[in-house]
C-alpha cells in the first residue's frame, strides 16, 4: 500500500522525498529495521525529511510507514492491463485498484476539510456547480444527489450561464468546481468570478498544486495513478465519486429524519411523473 500512496502524489514530493522513496523501494527488507537517522544518513538527506515524507504519506509515525512497506520478496503487482490476460484477471485488476484509489483519496484529504465543506452546503442558500467535458457529469451527479435532499442546487453546461449564476447569487452560497487538471480556463474565469464577488468556493481537483487551489476557501483533492492504460481516467472518476458520495453521504447523516423526508418526497415526484407520461 506504501507504494500506491506514494503514486498518488508523486508529482509533490521533493528532490529529497523521492531520495528515500527510490531507496525504500530498493532496500525494503533493510529499511525495516532502521532508524529514520540512518535511512537519512544513508542517502545524505535530513532526519526530519523521512519523518515529513512519513508524514505526507499519512501515516501517523515513521515506524507506522516502515511497518507497511513489502517483503523485498513479494513483488508489487502492475496493475496495467496486459495484451492476452483473462477478463478474469482484468476484473481483479479493476477491482484491487479501485479500492486502492478510495484509500489514497481518503488519506490525501483532511477530514476537517470534508466536515467544513459539509456545512458550507447545509448553511448555504444555493450550491452552484460546475465542470467542463467530464467534469460537467460530477456537476450534474452531485447536483442531483444535493437536490435529493432539499438543497437548492444550479449546474449548468453553458459557462456563461454558470457566470449569470455566480454573479446572481447571495453571499453565503456556495461555489463547487469540478476540474482534473485546476488549470481548465473556464474553471478559473467561474473561481476568480467567484473569490471577487466573495462566495465560498470549494474545488475538487488533482492533489498536486494546481492554479484552482488558489482561488478555493477548501481544496478537496483526487488522486491519479500513471498506467500504459486508460487507468489514469478511472482514478479520477473513482476519486470524484468518492468524495462526492462522502459529502452526501455526510449531509444525510447530520440530520437523518429530516432530509430522509427530502429523499422521499423526491421519490414521490419521481413516480408521479413516471405515471402522468403512463397516461
Amino acid at each position: 500500500m506504501i507504494f500506491t500512496k506514494i503514486n498518488a502524489i508523486k508529482d509533490n514530493l521533493t528532490d529529497n522525498e523521492k531520495k528515500i522513496v527510490e531507496y525504500l523501494k530498493n532496500n525494503c527488507n533493510d529499511s525495516k529495521i532502521m532508524t529514520s537517522t540512518e535511512i537519512a544518513s544513508r542517502i545524505n538527506v535530513s532526519q526530519p525529511s523521512v519523518i515529513r515524507l512519513s508524514k505526507k504519506l499519512g501515516y501517523s509515525s515513521f515506524r507506522e510507514m516502515l511497518a507497511d512497506l513489502p517483503n523485498e520478496e513479494d513483488t508489487i503487482e502492475d496493475r496495467s492491463l496486459q495484451d492476452g490476460e483473462s477478463d478474469e484477471e482484468t476484473l481483479l485488476k479493476i477491482s484491487t485498484q479501485m479500492c486502492e484509489i478510495i484509500e489514497s483519496t481518503r488519506d490525501v484529504n483532511d477530514l476537517k476539510d470534508i466536515q467544513r465543506c459539509v456545512r458550507m452546503i447545509k448553511e448555504a442558500p444555493s450550491v452552484i456547480l460546475f465542470g467542463v467535458e467530464s467534469s460537467n457529469l460530477f456537476a450534474h451527479y452531485m447536483a442531483n444527489q444535493l437536490t435529493k435532499l432539499g438543497i437548492v442546487a444550479l449546474t449548468s453546461e453553458n459557462y456563461h450561464t454558470t457566470l449569470m449564476q455566480i454573479n446572481n447569487a447571495s453571499k453565503d452560497s456556495v461555489c463547487f468546481l469540478f476540474s482534473e487538471t485546476g488549470e481548465t480556463e473556464e474553471v478559473l474565469r467561474v473561481a476568480s468570478l467567484s473569490k471577487k464577488l466573495g462566495l465560498k468556493t470549494v474545488a475538487l481537483t488533482r492533489n498536486v498544486k494546481n492554479s484552482l487551489h488558489s482561488y478555493a476557501d477548501i481544496v478537496l483533492k483526487t488522486v491519479t495513478f500513471d498506467t500504459i492504460t486508460r487507468f489514469n481516467v478511472t482514478t479520477m472518476r473513482t476519486s470524484m465519486l468518492y468524495i462526492i458520495d462522502v459529502i452526501y453521504l455526510l449531509i444525510l447523516k447530520s440530520d437523518f429524519n429530516e432530509y430522509n423526508k427530502h429523499i422521499e418526497r423526491s421519490e414521490e415526484l419521481t413516480h408521479y411523473r413516471d405515471r402522468f407520461k403512463s397516461n
